[in-house]
This record gives C-alpha cells, sequence and structure tokens, in this order.
C-alpha cells in the first residue's frame, strides 16, 4: 500500500520538477525565449504553482537554476 506524501515532500517535488523544466528550458530556448507558461508545461504543473513557488516571477526562477547549478560545480 502507498503512503501518502506529505506538504513537504510534494512541495519539494514541485520545486524540484519546476527548476529541472526551467534549466532544460533556459539551456535550450535562452532566457528570453522562455516562458513561465512552458516551464509549468514541461514541469506538468498549473502556471498557478510556478507563481506559488516563485512569487517573483521567471527572475527567481533563474536564481533558483543557477544556485543549483553552483550547487552542483561545487
Amino acid at each position: 500500500r502507498r503512503m501518502k506524501r506529505t506538504q513537504a515532500e510534494r512541495t519539494e517535488a514541485t520545486v524540484t520538477a519546476l527548476v529541472d523544466a526551467a534549466r532544460e528550458l533556459f539551456a535550450t530556448d535562452g532566457y528570453e525565449s522562455t516562458s513561465l507558461a512552458a516551464v509549468a508545461v514541461k514541469a506538468g504543473v498549473s502556471k498557478g504553482a510556478v507563481y506559488h513557488h516563485f512569487g517573483d516571477g521567471k527572475r527567481q526562477l533563474f536564481r533558483a537554476v543557477f544556485a543549483q547549478e553552483v550547487e552542483r560545480m561545487a
């Protein structure tokens, strides 16, 4: 029987999906050409979820992607 995920686990999964999708789209399409709607579709979430987790929009999402990449290189 499958255990229900906690809210924190669901949040982490959503944020991870958004950052991963954004990283891929920024890399292939560039920052300017990447829309939050495209990130949401690629991550499999609503556009509202993007704003819920990244209230400042694309700039905040880009910072999260950048921070993750810096952490990976360290």
